[in-house]
């Protein structure tokens, strides 16, 4: 009886946690959306990219007056187009390898799932794992033309940084089972088996895209019009 009520506590408490996963990788996903802002019906990028815009007034044809905002930035290309487009090819593979151990890892009655120190960093790998694939995307989308300011910097620019904090997440989280499950005396499941092969896929993905990251570098085509 006791075994049947420990089962079903596993279970709810798994799916607490998936629901905590859904809920987190949502706020990720607005979090990235909220970094825009709209100015006078215009979607532009903030920060750095406001002096990439100018805004001009026109009149319609009813003779009232319309803004709009006009790129004056500088335009970008891929250093080496093709090598570029085959590595997001190679990326957005990863990158969906990614998401899947992502959402199955806590899938299984797991130790694992209900240790703070190994779930909040798995759910935290959720933002570079997310600029990951929004670069591997861009460029797979985009790479054979010319970019904007903005759009060179996600697969150039951050690709980087989101690589080595995703790999430092989920090596730290693959040290910290290590640890918990070496030192102590309460074994190692199939379902703590199934968590640890999620994070050690989800490692090799970021430390991949760290490696190839140079083959997303970028050029400048085209100076801006002032």
């Amino acid at each position: 009886m006791k075994l049947t009520k420990k089962g079903t506590l596993f279970r709810v408490q798994n799916k607490l946690c998936t629901m905590f996963i859904i809920n987190e990788f949502y706020f990720v996903v607005t979090a990235h959306r909220m970094l825009r802002a709209t100015v006078r019906g215009q979607l532009l990028k903030i920060g750095k990219y406001t002096k990439d815009y100018r805004l001009s007034d026109r009149l319609d044809k009813k003779g009232r007056v319309r803004t709009s905002a006009e790129y004056i930035g500088d335009y970008y290309r891929l250093a080496d187009v093709e090598a570029g487009i085959g590595f997001a090819r190679v990326l957005v593979v990863l990158s969906v390898l990614g998401w899947f151990c992502f959402a199955v890892a806590l899938i299984p009655q797991s130790r694992a799932a209900h240790l703070m120190y190994a779930v909040l960093p798995h759910v935290f790998a959720a933002i570079p794992l997310y600029t990951v694939s929004v670069g591997a995307v861009t460029v797979l989308r985009r790479g054979r033309g010319k970019l904007i300011h903005s759009d060179s910097d996600k697969p150039a620019g951050r690709l980087r940084n989101a690589s080595i904090v995703g790999t430092v997440l989920t090596a730290l989280i693959l040290i910290a089972l290590a640890v918990t499950y070496f030192v102590g005396s309460s074994g190692f499941s199939g379902g703590d088996a199934v968590f640890a092969a999620c994070e050690a896929a989800l490692c090799g993905v970021f430390f991949s895209a760290y490696v190839g990251r140079k083959k997303f570098d970028m050029k400048k085509i085209s100076n801006g019009r002032q």
